[in-house]
């Protein structure tokens, strides 16, 4: 059915607030499909926020030749990409479309999380160590709203769960393939412009509790380096919110109103930067961190 769908009038998928329809062909993104996104709801409506077709040429390619091309509305917008590595296009193209097009709420490249009804941002650039902290927070028990992008309420400041696999890279697959040994992952996919990535299945408490939306409470800055000690510093909140800002999507569309609201979130949260090498520390910290009121 996934296969017969997704290849013909396209597969509707509920994915946080967002509907996207989904066309596509592609072998390797239908097995990531059927491993990553079982629990995601169907849509059947006829609006869809996204309809997106990645596309995977046959013709006369020979296999190990043959390439996925990423089309939004029809158009194409990303340079194509190895057929094998459809799977993370797709999550890639999911984020651009979000990021790019969706302006209801004020977008912050962050990994959220949430623990007894309080959520901690983790807004960081690559090679931070962000992916493989959020997947061992999920490991010991916090609830995944993203990987990826804090949805937040431009008019209330809550934080919407978009609960999406987990994007891990290189030697982070299989730390955290250890620590969560009952999660499930897609197979790797080795040569891709950041190594090799491997995308972990959200728990499907997450995907049941979509429509939960939950305050920001902490903001940890995290900076991974391998054999650093442990520190969590308070950060001020002059330095927090500038970083929040550089890490703002849409910042010009909402304007003032997108300021003023993430000047309240900051305002509003505890701020760290978050120094480890070893991820059980800093994972213990954070359990502290989290009882504390």
């Amino acid at each position: 059915m996934l296969r017969r769908r997704a290849g013909g009038e396209g597969l509707g998928l509920v994915i946080g607030p967002y509907q996207v329809r989904l066309k596509t062909r592609a072998p390797s993104l239908l097995r990531s499909l059927r491993l990553l996104y079982d629990d995601a709801p169907l849509s059947d409506d006829a609006f869809h926020d996204f309809h997106i077709d990645i596309a995977a040429p046959r013709g006369w390619l020979r296999p190990w030749r043959r390439q996925a091309v990423f089309r939004l509305d029809g158009l194409s917008t990303f340079e194509p990409l190895p057929e094998a590595h459809a799977p993370i296009l797709f999550e890639w193209a999911l984020n651009w479309c979000i990021a790019t097009l969706a302006h209801d709420h004020v977008i912050l490249h962050s990994a959220v999380l949430e623990k007894d009804g309080r959520a901690a941002l983790l807004p960081a650039p690559p090679g931070s160590g962000k992916s493989t902290l959020c997947a061992g927070m999920v490991a010991a028990g916090w609830r995944l709203l993203s990987d990826e992008m804090a949805l937040i309420g431009v008019t209330d400041g809550l934080l919407s769960p978009i609960p999406r696999p987990v994007s891990l890279k290189n030697a982070s697959i299989e730390v955290i393939r250890a620590r969560a040994p009952r999660a499930t992952f897609a197979p790797s996919i080795p040569g891709t412009p950041k190594g090799t990535i491997g995308l972990m299945r959200p728990p499907r408490e997450a995907i049941v509790r979509r429509s939960h939306r939950v305050a920001p409470a902490w903001i940890l800055f995290p900076r991974w380096q391998a054999g650093a000690p442990l520190t969590l510093t308070p950060r001020p909140m002059a330095s927090a919110t500038f970083d929040v800002l550089r890490n703002c999507y849409n910042l010009a569309v909402h304007g003032q109103a997108g300021f003023d609201r993430l000047a309240d979130v900051v305002g509003g949260c505890a701020c760290f930067d978050l120094a480890y090498g070893d991820l059980d520390e800093a994972l213990e910290r954070l359990a502290g961190l989290a009882v504390t009121r």
